[in-house]
């Protein structure tokens, strides 16, 4: 009976030790979790405030009460910092670990039972001759006994649950669509889910934006971060994803206040401002940044020339955008000084900076009048995003009587940069090196000379399912294979008329692909045969997509229509 007791006097320390080796290790890695969360939330600011920030007190639309717990590294990441870390907001268990939490307890739980067993048998063994200790102890070791089993049982369900609900939590963080095209490498792909309708959620009309002094209703390439849409039209506003409330709006420092284009990132928003909404009366340009909470004013940097079409990208706690005088800029995105400048051999830059690996990529506009004409491609650049070093540079396939322009925005995927051209060609190049690994021309008409139409491609391709997702202004959308560029599918929308095709970039999530067509509809297709799975009059401004909701501007709402110029799809309902 003696070595009984020995045997589970071992036990009992090996329990002990299982739970200090279990407690311990925890503690240490919740530490750094919950210092890292700070950093971000204190991160200092400018406290200079300018004229003509509002912040509206909607009841329930200042504080986004959804829980938003995981932390992104980069802006359009949407990945948790590494597997296993991201930290869960299990009430009552420290570090949110709900898994080791129980099994720790479960240790202790045992450890002390257990250790209870043992004094009760010691306190025997001293009162009682060892023949007769089965038979005072029987009731007590049967007892003890099936306490422990009962506990064991119940524990291991309880973390078989709880490991359910992390998994599931891991897999599907709550996107995020912080700059144009979804994230840093503007690959248009989302793990959000996508509507399998066109069930409106909620909607910004013609008359709510009227109230804040708005007559401008053109909205293009509205953002997402932490549960807040944000978009401009005039001014810059932010409204609660889930209801489509107006939380802030930001009516500029100046009476020549035209902002446009947006990046979200570390707490704040970074806009493009002009002094004129007409391309021919730009003269100035800015970037702004305002505190995403309440639409503070931080700081403003202005660009050599006006910045008319380009969009910011956060990367690496730069901003990176392109303007009219040709140069690529990065700016602190903390102060807004100037990090580096790098002038192209452009006329002008209208693509947006993608950025992958510590590399910036941009398309660029470049005319040669020698001989009285246009006679060769612009230039498509890597540049070095610390210093904006050009690492390389690529000259496009010249056509004659077109457009040769790299207008559009480049996508970055598995070591290839893809991007169209407006004169019908399209491009896949080795990221690192820019040797061609193939190219196409995938419009079959040219522009005629004198004719307003356009023929090529001005949009951001998507990328998702091994495909590329690009509408032309000739009226397709085509779905190209990744690996050599032949068409897989494609459907021909039309235009409006007028030769316009889209400018659109298209959303890939969840098995579909959804886009706009100039002046015509909006689009959700099956991203495997191209069949269209719903379509709604909303013209060709291209959506955001976060948490299961399509936020898309109205591009054929006019001043005097009463109807939507923001909608949100979803197959949810949010009270």
């Amino acid at each position: 009976m003696r070595k009984f007791y020995k045997l589970f006097q071992f036990l009992t320390l090996l329990i002990f030790a299982f739970f200090v080796i279990m407690s311990f290790p925890w503690q240490i890695h919740a530490a750094p979790l919950e210092v890292k969360e700070q950093t971000i939330r204190q991160q200092p600011i400018s406290e200079m405030v300018a004229p003509g920030t509002n912040v509206i007190d909607a009841p329930g639309t200042n504080k986004i009460d959804a829980p938003r717990t995981n932390v992104t590294d980069a802006p359009g990441t949407n990945v948790i910092d590494a597997p296993g870390t991201n930290v869960m907001d299990a009430p009552g268990i420290a570090g949110g670990r709900p898994a080791r939490a129980l099994f720790t307890f479960g240790a202790l739980g045992l450890f002390i039972v257990l250790l209870g067993y043992l004094a009760t048998v010691k306190f025997n063994l001293l009162r009682r001759p060892p023949e007769n200790l089965w038979r005072l102890n029987k009731k007590i070791i049967i007892a003890l006994s099936a306490l422990v089993v009962i506990f064991l049982i119940g524990a291991l369900v309880l973390v078989f649950l709880a490991g359910k609900s992390e998994t599931t939590k891991q897999v599907s963080p709550p996107s995020q669509w912080p700059v144009f095209h979804g994230d840093a490498a503007r690959t248009g792909f989302s793990n959000s889910k996508i509507p399998s309708s066109a069930k409106v959620l909620w909607e910004i009309t013609v008359d709510q934006f009227r109230e804040f002094g708005v007559n401008d209703f053109e909205i293009q390439r509205p953002v997402i971060d932490q549960g807040k849409v944000f978009f401009a039209t005039g001014q810059v506003f932010a409204a609660d994803l889930y209801s489509g409330k107006f939380i802030w709006n930001y009516k500029g420092d100046r009476p020549d206040f035209y902002p446009s284009f947006l990046a979200a990132g570390d707490g704040n928003i970074f806009i493009t401002v002009t002094n004129s909404s007409l391309l021919k009366n730009m003269s100035e340009g800015f970037i702004y940044a305002l505190s995403e909470d309440d639409g503070k004013f931080l700081w403003k940097y202005q660009t050599q020339k006006q910045i008319s079409h380009s969009s910011p990208v956060l990367a690496e706690g730069k901003v990176f955008v392109g303007d009219e005088s040709g140069s690529v800029y990065a700016i602190d995105a903390k102060d807004g000084k100037l990090v580096w400048q790098q002038q192209l051999e452009a006329d002008q830059i209208h693509s947006s900076p993608a950025y992958e690996g510590g590399v910036i990529y941009v398309g660029t506009e470049t005319a040669d009048y020698r001989g009285g004409g246009t006679d060769r491609g612009s230039y498509f650049y890597a540049l070095d995003a610390k210093d904006g070093k050009v690492l390389w540079r690529f000259e496009s396939d010249w056509r004659s009587n077109t457009l040769n322009l790299i207008h559009g925005t480049p996508a970055v995927s598995n070591g290839v940069v893809y991007f169209g051209s407006e004169n019908g060609w399209f491009f896949a190049l080795n990221k690192d090196s820019g040797k061609v690994i193939w190219k196409k021309i995938i419009t079959q008409k040219e522009r005629q000379a004198g004719s307003p139409g356009l023929v090529g491609v001005s949009t951001a391709p998507a990328l998702g399912y091994g495909k590329i997702f690009v509408g032309t202004w000739e009226g397709k959308f085509l779905a190209l294979s990744q690996k050599d560029g032949s068409t897989i599918w494609e459907y021909n929308y039309g235009d409006d008329g007028d030769g316009d095709g889209t400018d659109s970039s298209a959303v890939v999530a969840d098995g579909k692909v959804c886009l706009g067509s100039h002046g015509l509809d909006f689009y959700c297709f099956n991203q495997e045969n191209g069949k269209v799975l719903w379509k709604e009059k909303l013209g060709g401004p291209s959506a955001a997509l976060s948490d299961g909701i399509l936020v898309v501007p109205n591009d054929l709402a006019a001043a005097e229509s009463p109807g939507s110029i923001l909608v949100a799809f979803s197959d949810a309902t949010y009270k």
